[in-house]
């Protein structure tokens, strides 16, 4: 017992330096979903998202670019990138999850709070358990 509680600021430390935020991966109907991936593969599946944003995004950089005899100028190039963001709402008992594409391609993976819808299916395939959905039902007939 002694050994645990000395471990105990440890392991508080160790859990402050975890960034629960950003996920490497998306797990659907027991298959990865990773960066590099396209809309298409995710839409397979994961299915629909529960909300979708879309738009453009112009971005600009300055190069240089090196003439006859050494001579540099800089020059601005200004790309459209469309950028999409997906999130996925797997109900109570799972994390929403947050993909932002751009172009297309999954570039990142955020993981927010709770989900809240308990009527829809999740990406297995598979409904909450008795116990949530009890709970969930005792809830309402509380809040009426």
């Amino acid at each position: 017992m002694i050994r645990a509680l000395a471990l105990l600021p440890l392991l508080l430390a160790s859990m402050a330096l975890f960034d629960a935020g950003e996920a490497e991966a998306l797990s659907c109907q027991r298959r990865i979903v990773t960066r590099g991936d396209s809309m298409a593969k995710v839409t397979a599946l994961c299915g629909d998202p529960t909300t979708r944003v879309e738009r453009n995004v112009t971005r600009s950089q300055t190069v240089a670019r090196r003439g006859p005899h050494g001579s540099v100028w800089y020059e601005t190039v200004r790309v459209d990138v469309h950028v999409a963001q997906w999130v996925y709402d797997f109900g109570p008992l799972r994390l929403m999850q947050e993909l932002t594409f751009e172009d297309g391609t999954l570039i990142s993976l955020r993981t927010l709070g709770h989900g809240h819808r308990a009527d829809r299916l999740d990406c297995a395939g598979e409904r909450p358990t008795d116990y949530v959905v009890h709970h969930i039902i005792r809830r309402r007939r509380e809040a009426t």
